[in-house]
């Protein structure tokens, strides 16, 4: 997504209300799904891989961000992990999505203290009952 389209779609939130998500996911059919779900209560941007994602963090500010945990070259961690060293994020909560289910996985999910992690594949009700949530 172009800098000037995101722009535009983050400060639109602060015109209609709407709480700003920043959808990070690799799997493009999966990210046109979770943008669908999610249009209707929340302004949605969404990044295909981490770096995008930390581009738009340079000049967006997200009320939570969806954070797909296995991606190619930068996965969710390093993501995670890079927001929490700028420091001007901290306060912002990230969710976690992977389709691991195994308990050393969600363990190793866990120990990054996400807000919260969402199995894949999450349905529509499922996820705005996890984001409303999290955002109270």
């Amino acid at each position: 997504m172009e800098a000037l389209a995101v722009r535009e779609e983050m400060t639109m939130a602060e015109t209609n209300n709407k709480k700003r998500l920043l959808v990070v996911e690799d799997d493009k059919m999966v990210l046109s799904i979770l943008r669908e779900y999610l249009l209707t209560d929340y302004n949605v941007c969404c990044a295909d891989t981490g770096k995008e994602a930390l581009e738009i963090l340079e000049y967006a500010r997200p009320d939570c961000i969806l954070l797909d945990y296995k991606m190619p070259v930068m996965d969710g961690p390093a993501v995670l992990k890079r927001i929490r060293q700028t420091g001007k994020l901290n306060d912002v909560p990230v969710i976690f999505l992977t389709s691991a289910s195994d308990p050393e996985s969600v363990a190793e999910c866990l120990s990054f203290h996400p807000a919260d992690y969402i199995l894949k594949p999450v349905g529509k009700a499922t996820l705005l009952h996890r984001l409303s949530r999290v955002l109270g």
